[in-house]
């Protein structure tokens, strides 16, 4: 469990109070202090930063990068700033405070500005692609994120294919008992998992199935191979000395290649499921996004490849954590059990009435408290902005880690280590936490495009299994470590019991 900070740099700075000519009139108001006064890490040096803070002779791991900001947060309190590489990179500055999470919400723009990750941008230039929704700002974003929302951010939408994704939930918990071996087990579950978060994100983005439970399938699980070569590269990419700034590292081209391998899946997908829907004469969820939006021919492709790919892994992965947490919990996974029996009876489950089962919906949000699937939320402001009283300058990247350092304070929530998930139906407790943590979507307007997909996804899946099977763990703890987002540490060997 995290370490509560003992002393945070504002209360350290507590006595630095305003005056009126040195007489006390009243309550008083901590000075702001300067951006220059934002502690520093100690091992920072001049020309290298904390560069060898990121390397083997320090000891550094990225999946262990969860640790390392917790240390930070440790040793330098609630906010801080850090330069890896000067010359290279930036200064940044970290903070976590659910004051702080406030101010950042209260001060976002119609643009908010996230900054671009530097490797992206540079393979999609190199071969003359759209930077894509994620990587871009301003005008440039908004006109993208319009249509995306339009097309793939409305509950009607989304709705509209609970029916095939509660079927495919089906095939897979067939999938399962088909499966398993002589503990009940299924091997490479994982991959499991990610068929199925594929062949969910299909129907969506194609309105095609791509049979990932009826056949052993090459081409995809090259492509859900692939996919995964390039979360793991992203996620040691973005951390650490960013040497492929200067030159295509071994790394980097790691990178290129798994991720031109997807590109090149996706573009086949979509040509076979345009065909597929010519022949039928019916027109698509593509086909409508293609003719209606407004987008160049480039752009389109990149909407659509990171909408098939983002999801695979992070959904996968993501759905084994609320499995985990309901198997070593099973009096929480029984009531969750009843409480879905009562609503799908002989029939599955509607998308309107899935969504708002109160305790799937407070099991998923107890589930992301405890393992936030994304640690990080990045903004630059376009105005100075004070954050535990120091003034950062407009223009400073700053990152919200209150996600991972905030999840298992006990100032927030009661008896963290704990899972549950009645915490989030009980309104004091729920406005106490409110903004201790920024969102395992993010916030704003910049929040993940693909949320309502995920969660129904996921909300369909859980709402199976626990319908036709008694879930069990009997192995290591499962924690969450770091790959870009949050990945767990140990394979998902459940016990499926049939009921």
């Amino acid at each position: 469990m995290l370490k509560l900070m003992k002393v945070s740099h504002l209360q350290r700075n507590a006595t630095r109070l305003t005056s009126t000519h040195g007489c006390s009139t009243g309550p008083r108001e901590p000075t702001i202090l300067s951006y220059c006064d934002i502690p520093e890490p100690k091992s920072s040096m001049p020309l290298i930063g904390t560069s060898l803070d990121y390397t083997p002779l320090r000891g550094f791991q990225h999946i262990e990068f969860y640790s390392h900001l917790r240390k930070r947060h440790e040793e330098l309190g609630e906010i801080y700033k850090e330069n890896i590489l000067p010359g290279l990179t930036s200064s940044t500055v970290f903070c976590c405070t659910p004051e702080d999470t406030k101010t950042l919400l209260r001060n976002e723009t119609r643009f908010p500005f996230r900054e671009p990750i530097g490797y992206i941008l540079k393979l999609r230039n190199k071969f003359g692609l759209s930077s894509g929704i994620t990587q871009v700002n301003g005008e440039q974003w908004y006109k993208m994120r319009k249509v995306v929302n339009q097309h793939f951010l409305s509950q009607k939408s989304v709705w509209h294919y609970t029916e095939k994704h509660y079927q495919i939930a089906e095939e897979l918990a067939d999938f399962i008992e088909r499966s398993m071996d002589s503990n009940q087990e299924v091997p490479d579950f994982e991959l499991a998992l990610k068929r199925w978060s594929l062949e969910q994100a299909a129907i969506f983005i194609l309105d095609a199935r791509l049979g990932l439970f009826d056949e052993a399938n090459k081409d995809s699980n090259d492509f859900i191979v692939n996919v995964g070569k390039v979360f793991q590269c992203m996620g040691d990419l973005q951390i650490g000395i960013p040497l492929w700034m200067l030159y295509e590292t071994k790394l980097y081209k790691k990178y290129e290649e798994a991720w031109l391998n997807v590109f090149h899946h996706v573009k086949e997908y979509r040509r076979k499921a345009e065909e597929r829907h010519q022949h039928k004469n019916s027109e698509s969820q593509l086909q409508k996004f293609l003719r209606t939006s407004n987008l160049g021919t480039s752009e389109v492709d990149m909407v659509m490849n990171d909408f098939l790919t983002a999801g695979i892994d992070t959904t996968a992965n993501s759905t084994i954590f609320p499995l985990y947490l309901l198997a070593i919990n099973p009096e929480k996974q029984e009531k969750l059990r009843e409480e879905i029996l009562r609503y799908i009876q002989n029939e599955p489950l509607k998308g309107k009435t899935l969504n708002q089962l109160p305790y799937l919906r407070a099991c998923l949000q107890e589930t992301q408290r405890m393992f936030p699937f994304v640690a990080l939320s990045s903004r630059k402001y376009e105005k100075d902005i004070v954050l535990s009283n120091y003034r950062v300058p407009a223009g400073v990247t700053i990152m919200n880690t209150s996600n991972i350092m905030n999840n298992m304070n006990s100032k927030y929530f009661d008896k963290p280590e704990s899972f549950r998930p009645e915490r989030w139906l009980e309104p004091e407790e729920r406005n106490k936490a409110r903004f201790a943590m920024s969102g395992s979507f993010g916030h704003g307007p910049r929040k993940c495009p693909g949320r309502l997909l995920a969660l129904q996804e996921m909300n369909c899946l859980i709402a199976v299994l626990l319908s036709r099977f008694r879930i069990e763990y009997h192995h290591r703890p499962i924690e969450g470590k770091f790959r870009l987002l949050t990945i767990p540490s140990e394979k998902a060997r459940y016990k499926f019991v049939k009921i």
